[in-house]
């Protein structure tokens, strides 16, 4: 067992996504209520706590050469402390995606290395690519995080803040340090990710989640 599994064994676990579709909910609580919270692509949303929840345990990050400056440092350089205190930083894409956008040649754990001192962990670059083949599709880091979790013997999942680009944007809560209230698409074959979740969440156990998640994935 590798030290991802070894965090998510036996706990509760939320999995909280940065869609404004939260917004008035007041899911705060009982996002933080858990023994895990994850996050992608961000720290936490500072000033929506009572939504969004205050703590982030695991972060799952892209680490794209083309945003290391322009996203990852800004958000690492605005919450300090709290990066601080996160278990793991996860990169949940195959290798070279990295350099997927031409920005450098790098490593995954080059890139980590930007953030000193958190703990780093790499998905297996031949698991995501079994996933996105098995579907002919580009994944969202939501989705590869949502699926490397489902792998786990976790004790429980909640699931929210993922649109799936289905409320016409804007795609992220305007507290997010480099994109609020982006009307940005993202270059991934959405129809064909719900698909795979809607395969995996099938009769699993212990898992819930917001309306969005209900309605798009386990309805």
């Amino acid at each position: 067992m590798d030290k991802f599994s070894r965090l998510i064994k036996g706990q509760k676990v939320a999995v909280v996504g940065p869609s404004p579709h939260l917004a008035g909910l007041g899911l705060g609580k009982k996002i933080d209520s858990y023994d895990l919270v994850c996050r992608m692509n961000e720290v936490r949303p500072v000033g929506l706590e009572e939504d969004y929840g205050s703590h982030a345990d695991m972060l799952f990050w892209h680490l794209n050469n083309c945003d290391i400056e322009s996203d990852f440092m800004p958000q690492y350089n605005a919450d300090p402390e709290t990066f601080k205190k996160i278990k793991l930083l996860v990169y949940p894409r195959q290798a070279n995606d990295v350099n997927r956008r031409g920005c450098g040649h790098s490593t995954p754990l080059q890139n980590a290395a930007r953030f000193p001192k958190v703990p780093f962990y790499q998905v297996d670059t031949n698991k995501v690519k079994a996933w996105e083949n098995e579907y002919s599709a580009h994944f969202t880091v939501g989705a590869l995080t949502l699926l490397m979790i489902l792998e786990c013997d976790f004790d429980e999942l909640f699931i929210c803040g993922f649109s799936f680009f289905k409320n016409g944007g804007p795609y992220w809560h305007k507290a997010h340090a480099t994109r609020p209230n982006s009307l940005k698409y993202p270059g991934h074959d959405i129809p064909k990710e719900i698909r795979c979740l809607r395969n995996k969440f099938r009769d699993q156990k212990n898992v819930d989640g917001d309306y969005m998640f209900k309605e798009v994935i386990l309805g």
